[in-house]
């Protein structure tokens, strides 16, 4: 594309004039000027870069971007993915480094609730070279620790660097919510309460319930537990299963399993720390996904009957 270059500005210069030309190869410094994250989505076309571009103050005119581009023949090589740009970039420069895979960053979301199992299958999936033996090695025991949030890595990014900006990641945002730290035995709880229920007022409550039920020595009896150790839905458990001889078997083990069963998001670990008062005992989940509380185990059972048909 450099070849390009000049045949371009000649071009340039004998259709619109110099203003044009130094709009697209020049650019007027700006100081402290910080790099924008730019995100450039699968299938954008190049009107709406040169709009995005545009709105975050990278370039004057969307329509002279249109056209280097057009003339340079460069729209092809636009790649998609995120890219950090100077203010003090032309609009030649800026296509160049859109236009070099070697300048994108990855950026890839770990959902709230993935073990760490399935956080590698996303990296490997991410990252050409990733180490599955390193990410074994290294997060051995960091379940529960490793914040589910949207990441942006270098492609090169070593596996030692991914797990601790995501170590980092749940510190600064305990930090950021008033907690100096969490507890295992919180983290574990935590772990529990995002796999069992959704909403954060759910959270808050079952979480309550649960704390109840360890009050009075009673066994947690929940299937996320069972689904972490069995690799199975909760659909798929079996009577067996919940005889299963394991500490991870909340049906047979009274208190808390030896470790987190997955990594939580905030409203999880928030909902343990702040847990909602309630004198319920139990819970259920409906068919479309509510939630359905009851005091007495009697008052469990009508509920069954009635929402899980």
């Amino acid at each position: 594309m450099m070849r390009n270059f000049f045949l371009v500005c000649a071009a340039l210069i004998a259709l619109v004039g110099a203003p044009f030309v130094y709009d697209v190869f020049l650019i007027s410094p700006k100081e402290n000027a910080a790099p924008v994250e730019i995100i450039i989505t699968p299938g954008s076309s190049v009107s709406a870069i040169a709009n995005q571009l545009n709105e975050a103050d990278l370039i004057a005119h969307p329509t002279f971007f249109k056209w280097f581009v057009a003339l340079s023949r460069t729209s092809n090589n636009v790649q998609a993915g995120t890219f950090l740009i100077s203010p003090n970039t032309s609009i030649a420069a800026i296509v160049l480094q859109l236009s070099n895979p070697q300048s994108t960053e990855i950026q890839i979301t770990i959902p709230e609730g993935f073990t760490k199992d399935q956080i590698k299958i996303k990296l490997v999936g991410a990252f050409p070279n990733f180490d599955v033996t390193a990410w074994e090695t290294q997060t051995k025991n960091l379940e529960g620790y490793l914040f589910p949030d949207t990441y942006r890595f270098e492609k090169n990014a070593s596996v030692q660097e991914i797990v601790q900006k995501m170590r980092s990641t749940l510190d600064r945002r305990l930090r950021e919510n008033g907690i100096a730290e969490i507890s295992t035995d919180k983290l574990i709880m935590a772990s529990i309460i995002e796999k069992e229920v959704q909403t954060p007022e759910d959270m808050k409550h079952v979480a309550g319930l649960l704390f109840n039920r360890m009050k009075i020595g009673m066994a947690l009896q929940v299937d996320s537990t069972l689904t972490y150790v069995t690799q199975k839905t909760s659909a798929e458990l079996t009577t067996a299963d919940l005889k299963l001889t394991s500490p991870y078997n909340s049906y047979t083990h009274k208190g808390l399993p030896p470790g987190p069963i997955c990594n939580p998001g905030m409203n999880a670990i928030l909902a343990v720390l702040h847990p909602s008062p309630t004198d319920d005992f139990y819970f259920l989940t409906t068919n479309d996904g509510r939630t359905i509380y009851a005091k007495t185990h009697d008052q469990h059972v009508v509920n069954k009957q009635k929402y899980l048909k």
